[in-house]
């Protein structure tokens, strides 16, 4: 049985996720949320760094299990899963 990894979902603070949204309220293009589910940290990661170099894009949370996703995902309300 696979152990269960915790979720990195704290790496999104609400004070991370207003700045990006106020970015968004500046920004003539809409703002697109992500939340990014992968039980591979490394991968989490990554896709994270990739999404950061966007500047349309931001990650509003992250899970590690498929519970966690579901729960991040009624939680923050993201567009993109």
């Amino acid at each position: 049985m696979r152990e269960r990894v915790p979720s990195t979902a704290a790496a999104s603070t609400p004070a991370t996720i207003r700045a990006a949204l106020r970015r968004q309220s500046r920004a003539a293009d809409p703002m697109t949320t992500i939340l990014i589910a992968d039980d591979q940290a490394l991968v989490r990661v990554g896709l994270r760094k990739i999404i950061e170099n966007e500047t349309d894009m931001v990650v509003v949370s992250e899970a590690a299990a498929g519970e966690d996703a579901v729960a991040a995902a009624a939680r923050t309300r993201p567009e993109s899963c």
